[in-house]
């Protein structure tokens, strides 16, 4: 697990897809021995490139559990 500045946490993976469901769009990121599916926007979707290698973080992380 590495950061760099702010964000909580942060991971390096390959993107393996990007699929259209609906009205959003899913990279699929391959990160270790784990898929992960990760909602993207229209414009991120349009400038990844398959096979690339790209980093997945996040500044604000707020489960609820009930």
């Amino acid at each position: 697990l590495q950061t760099t500045g702010s964000q909580k946490f942060s991971f390096k993976g390959e993107l393996l897809e990007i699929m259209k469901v609906d009205v959003i769009y899913l990279a699929i990121v391959a990160i270790g021995q784990q898929l992960v599916e990760i909602v993207i926007s229209e414009e991120e979707a349009k400038n990844l490139k398959i096979g690339e290698s790209i980093n997945v973080s996040t500044k604000a992380f707020a489960p609820i559990i009930s």
